[in-house]
């Protein structure tokens, strides 16, 4: 949240949903500080439920959004560039918006032209499929879903001048949070790598509605 407001430029542009989960021992702590800290420096709606997988909760914000480029950040990622905010609506400015786009920004992984860890979707895409992340899965494989179509369908902006920072459990063990090491322990990791290798048929479906 503090990269967020460091280096946004037009910070009233920014629509923030953030969703708790209404089980969390520090959902308290979470409202206190989004309602005396934040509130005052970022638009922020805030939305308390229990919903069982991650992509049945950013499906749950992106509904209720209304921003013309939807974007998932979740508490383990730091936005690095200044003002990146300006710098993707130059970037966009290239593309059709009527069109449906996911654009692709640095995320700092090893190949940075096969894969974007925060695929960042325009309003089109989401209208056309009718949800951020797939929900077949548990917990991962959304952004991976993401760039599958996108590439795909060709319907790819590369930003890479745009750099985000992700503090993963995989690569930072100490990130590793109570929501993460639930999912481990039910051995959701394995069972999303089966779902996505079944998927294919259901990617190429998806794919085709983003070509009409």
């Amino acid at each position: 949240m503090d990269s967020l407001i460091k280096k946004t430029h037009h910070k009233y542009r920014i629509e923030n949903l953030v969703f708790l989960d209404d089980d969390d021992p520090e959902k308290n702590l979470y409202v206190n500080e989004i309602n005396q800290v934040y509130s005052k420096k970022i638009n922020i709606k805030l939305f308390i439920n229990r919903l069982e997988t991650h992509p049945k909760r950013v499906n749950y914000l992106a509904k209720r959004c209304s921003g013309d480029l939807l974007l998932a950040i979740n508490d383990d990622n730091l936005i690095i560039t200044n003002n990146w905010d300006s710098i993707l609506d130059i970037e966009c400015s290239k593309i059709d918006m009527k069109k449906p786009y996911a654009i692709w920004i640095n995320s700092g992984n090893k190949y940075p032209f096969l894969h974007c860890h925060q695929p960042i979707i325009n309003r089109s895409w989401y209208e056309r499929l009718g949800y951020f992340y797939s929900e077949l899965f548990n917990f991962w494989y959304g952004d991976t879903w993401i760039c599958d179509l996108s590439k795909r369908t060709n319907k790819c902006l590369l930003c890479k001048n745009i750099l985000f920072k992700e503090f993963n459990a995989e690569a930072f063990p100490e990130e590793a949070d109570l929501t993460y090491l639930k999912n481990i322990s039910n051995s959701n990791m394995e069972k999303d790598i089966d779902i996505w290798n079944s998927s294919l048929l259901k990617r190429l479906e998806e794919s085709r509605k983003l070509l009409k």
